[in-house]
C-alpha cells in the first residue's frame, strides 16, 4: 500500500508553521536562529509500522512538513511516534525526500504507569535476575550447582567422582542407587573438581548419585 491522504490530519494549530529558520534583525531574548515550534500530525494506515517509517512514505505531504515535526502513527501492527528527520523539498512530488525517526519520551516510566501483569520475561535481559530481587521468603540460602550420577566398577571402599566445577566449599550429598555389595556411605568430601565418597566397604559395581549445593549470591 502507500500513503493515504484522507487518513492524514494536522493536530496542531493551523497558524503554526513548524520549526523554521528566521532572520530577525531585533530578536527577543530567544537568540536562536530556529523560531516557532513543531507541528503535530496524526496518521492511520493498514500499512505496517515498518513501511510507514520508511524513507519517502510521507512524500505526498512534504510541503506540509518541517524538520522535527511529530507524527502520531497507527499502523496494522502497532502504534509509534515519528519525528521528521530530513527534508529535501522538490519542485514537485515526483522528486525530493522525507525521512523520519522513531522516538520515545525521555526519562523513566513510573511503576504506577505500568499495567499490572504487563511485564513478561521477554522484557527482562538474560542473566539479570539476582538474589536481591527475590523476597526473603523465597530467597534460597544455597542452590543446586551440580548434580549427576557416577558409575563405578568398585575395587575400593573409596569412590572418587570427577565433577568439573565442584569446589571444596560446596555442600555435597551422595546416595548409592545400586551396588553389587550392600554398603553404606560414611563420608562425602568435596575438593576442586572432585567428590570423594567413602563407603563402609567396597561397593563393587555401583551407581552413585550426587548433588553439590553452593551458597546463593
Amino acid at each position: 500500500m502507500a500513503f493515504t491522504l484522507y487518513n492524514w490530519s494536522c493536530v496542531s494549530s493551523s497558524l503554526n508553521q513548524g520549526l523554521v529558520s528566521a532572520a530577525i534583525s531585533t530578536p527577543s531574548s530567544d537568540t536562536t536562529v530556529l523560531q516557532g515550534s513543531m507541528n503535530l500530525f496524526s496518521y492511520y494506515s493498514l500499512d505496517s509500522v515498518a513501511t510507514i517509517s520508511g524513507a519517502n512514505y510521507f512524500l505526498p505531504v512534504i510541503f506540509q512538513l518541517c524538520v522535527n515535526d511529530v507524527i502520531m502513527v497507527t499502523g496494522s501492527d502497532g502504534s509509534i511516534f515519528l519525528q521528521v528527520a530530513t527534508l529535501v523539498y522538490p519542485d514537485d512530488v515526483s522528486s525530493g525526500s522525507v525521512t523520519t525517526l522513531s522516538f520515545t519520551p525521555a526519562g523513566a516510566v513510573g511503576t504506577a504507569n505500568i499495567t499490572n501483569l504487563a511485564v513478561t520475561t521477554d522484557k527482562i535481559a538474560d542473566a539479570n535476575v539476582t538474589l536481591a530481587k527475590l523476597a526473603a521468603g523465597i530467597a534460597p540460602s544455597h542452590v543446586v550447582k551440580f548434580a549427576g550420577k557416577d558409575v563405578s566398577a568398585g575395587g575400593s571402599a573409596t569412590v572418587v567422582i570427577t565433577a568439573t566445577g565442584v569446589a571444596a566449599s560446596d555442600v555435597v550429598f551422595a546416595d548409592i542407587q545400586a551396588s553389587a555389595n550392600a554398603v553404606n556411605i560414611q563420608k562425602v568430601t568435596p575438593t576442586t573438581n572432585t567428590i570423594t565418597v567413602l563407603c563402609s566397604a567396597d561397593p563393587g559395581a555401583a551407581t552413585i548419585s550426587y548433588q553439590a549445593l553452593r551458597a546463593a549470591v
